[in-house]
C-alpha cells in the first residue's frame, strides 16, 4: 500500500517519520512543491502507547459517482436520493484559524496564581480516555493492544494527582498515571496514593515545577508546560581534520577541502521535545489534555523547522480527592462514546465573534538577587477585547506557502501550530529601516489549544508564543463567550 498522506506546510516531504509515518511540519515557505500524497494506511502502534510506528488510515483518491436511475416499466425516473449527494464530513485539518481584532478594553495587573491553590485544583483522582491523531490528518491512530493483541485507538486511564517532592527534594505536583482497556481495569491499577511507584510498565510518573523550567500556571489548574527554549544550538562545526598521531583519519572525513567519503556537510542538530497543553471545566469536572510530541530544527536563516511527530488527547472526568473517588460520574461520561467518537468542533460553532477575557503571562528576565544568576519572573496582566474567528479559505486544509495549521479533534478541541511575526510587530512607530530590520527577523512560533465548552456558546484557549530567537516569551490563557451573549460593548 501507499505511504499515508503527508502534511507539510511550506515546505517539501522530508521522508517518513518512525516507520512510515509522516509529521505535520510549520516552517518557513518554500514554494513549488506538493505537500500531498496518495493515501494509504501504516500499520499499528506501541502497546505501552508511546511514541510507537502506528499510523492511521490515509484517504484515497477517486470521489462521488452518481447512480444510475432505472426506468423500466413505463415508470417515471426516481427522485435523487440522499445517498446519491456527497456527505459533508468532518473537517478534520484545515489552515490556521485567524483572529481579527474588533475592539480592545483595559489592560490591568494581574495577581499571581498561588501554587498550592493550583495544586490543590489538580488533587485528587482523574479517569479519563485518550488516543492519538495523526498529524497529517487528525484521525485515529492505534495506541494500544487489547487482551486479543488487536490494536485499539483508545484507551482508559487513571491519574492520581498530590503536591510533593521529587528526587532532588524540589516542590512539585506529582502525577501518577496508569492505562488499562477498562474503567474497572484502570482503577485496579496498583497506582499508591503517596510515596513511589513500584515497577510497573503501565503507570507512568510526572512532575510540575511552578513556573520554572518552561511550566506556566494559572488560575483553575489550568497550564503549558514545554521547553522553555527551542532556538538554534550553540555548536561548532569542526572543519579541519583531527591528527591523532595515527595518520589523521578519525577526521579525514571532514576536510575542509570536502574530498573523502562524508565530506557532505552535516545537518543541523535537532530536539524532540514535548508539548502540553491542559484546560479544565470545573462545572462538568472535565479536562482536556493535549500532548504533543516534536522535532526541532532549524532552517539556514535561524527560524524554528518544527514537526509534530505524536499528538494525543487526553479526556479526564475528576473522580475525588486521593483515596477517595467514585466511578459513577467518570462512567457516565466517558463510557456511552468513546472519546474517538465525540462531535468535532465545525466552523459554524466557531467563526464568528468572540468576547475575550485572558491572562496573560510575559516573562522577563533578571538577576536573582540572593544568588546573582539569571532568572526567569512571570508577570500577568488582564485584558478584555473582542474578536473575529476565521478560517481562511473555507475548508481546504494546508498546502504550500501556508505557515502552519489547525488540527479538528473530537470533544470540541482545536489544536494550532503556526508562525508568527513577534519581533515585526515591534517595529510600529519607528523609521522605515528599524521597522524593516524589525520584520526581518526570524519568526517566532505559536501553539494554541481552544476547547469549545459542551453544550454553550463558550471557548477556552491556551496559547504559548515562542519569540524569534526560539526563547519563550508570552503565555495566553483566554476564556471567551459569544459576542452575541456577551452583552454591551466593552
Amino acid at each position: 500500500m501507499s505511504a499515508p498522506k503527508c502534511l507539510k506546510l511550506g515546505s517539501s516531504c522530508q521522508g517518513c517519520v518512525g516507520g512510515g509515518r509522516q509529521a505535520l511540519v510549520v516552517r518557513a515557505a518554500k514554494q513549488g512543491s506538493n505537500p500531498f500524497r496518495d493515501g494509504g494506511s501504516s500499520g499499528g502502534g506501541d502497546k505501552k502507547g508511546g511514541g510507537g510506528g502506528g499510523g492511521g488510515k490515509g484517504s484515497g483518491g477517486g470521489g462521488f459517482k452518481p447512480s444510475q436511475s432505472s426506468q423500466g416499466g413505463g415508470r417515471k425516473p426516481a427522485p435523487a436520493r440522499s445517498r446519491d449527494t456527497p456527505v459533508q464530513k468532518d473537517l478534520t485539518i484545515s489552515r490556521p484559524l485567524t483572529a481579527t481584532l474588533l475592539e480592545e478594553g483595559k489592560v490591568d495587573r494581574a495577581a499571581d496564581p498561588f501554587w498550592s491553590t493550583f495544586c490543590n485544583h489538580l488533587n485528587g483522582e482523574w479517569f479519563g480516555q485518550y488516543s492519538a491523531y495523526t498529524p497529517w490528518e487528525g484521525l485515529p491512530e492505534p495506541v494500544w493492544l487489547d487482551d486479543n493483541n488487536k490494536y485499539i485507538d483508545f484507551v482508559y486511564s487513571r491519574s492520581v494527582e498530590h503536591r510533593g517532592e521529587d528526587a532532588d527534594g524540589e516542590d512539585r505536583l506529582i502525577r501518577k498515571i496508569g492505562r488499562a482497556t477498562t474503567m474497572d481495569a484502570a482503577q485496579r491499577l496498583p497506582i499508591p496514593l503517596e510515596g513511589s511507584v513500584a515497577d510497573d510498565d503501565n503507570v507512568d510518573v510526572e512532575a510540575l515545577a511552578y513556573n520554572a523550567e518552561g511550566v506556566v500556571v494559572f488560575d483553575g489548574g489550568n497550564y503549558s508546560a514545554g521547553p522553555d527554549f527551542i532556538g538554534p544550538p550553540e555548536f561548532k562545526m569542526l572543519q579541519e581534520p583531527l591528527d591523532d598521531g595515527e595518520g589523521g583519519d578519525a577526521g579525514g572525513s571532514w576536510g575542509s577541502d570536502g574530498e573523502g567519503e562524508g565530506s557532505e556537510q552535516a545537518d543541523a542538530p535537532t530536539t524532540t521535545s514535548v508539548l502540553e497543553h491542559t484546560l479544565i471545566d470545573w462545572g462538568t469536572k472535565l479536562r482536556v489534555r493535549i500532548v504533543a510530541t516534536v522535532r526541532i530544527g532549524h532552517t539556514d536563516t535561524g527560524e524554528v523547522d518544527l514537526a509534530v511527530l505524536r499528538l494525543v488527547l487526553h479526556r479526564e472526568v475528576w473522580a475525588g480527592t486521593p483515596g477517595g473517588a467514585t466511578l459513577e460520574s467518570a462512567r457516565a461520561l466517558l463510557e456511552p462514546v468513546p472519546c474517538t467518537k465525540l462531535p468535532r468542533p465545525t466552523p459554524k460553532q466557531v467563526c464568528g465573534e468572540w468576547s475575550c477575557f485572558t491572562i496573560g503571562a510575559v516573562g522577563i528576565e533578571e538577576e536573582d538577587p540572593t544568588t546573582g544568576d539569571e532568572r526567569v519572573v512571570w508577570v500577568y496582566s488582564s485584558s478584555e477585547y473582542r474578536q473575529e474567528w476565521e478560517l481562511p479559505s473555507g475548508r481546504e486544509g494546508p498546502t504550500d506557502g501556508d505557515d502552519g495549521g489547525t488540527l479538528w479533534l473530537p470533544g470540541g478541541v482545536l489544536v494550532t501550530f503556526q508562525m508568527v511575526d513577534m519581533d515585526a510587530s515591534a517595529g510600529g512607530g519607528r523609521g522605515g529601516a528599524a521597522a524593516a530590520a524589525a520584520a526581518s527577523q526570524p519568526r517566532g512560533l505559536c501553539m494554541s489549544t481552544t476547547w469549545l465548552q459542551p453544550g454553550s456558546a463558550t471557548a477556552m484557549t491556551l496559547e504559548r508564543f515562542y519569540d524569534g530567537g526560539g526563547v519563550l516569551r508570552d503565555v495566553r490563557f483566554t476564556q471567551a463567550v459569544r459576542s452575541s451573549l456577551a452583552g454591551p460593548s466593552m
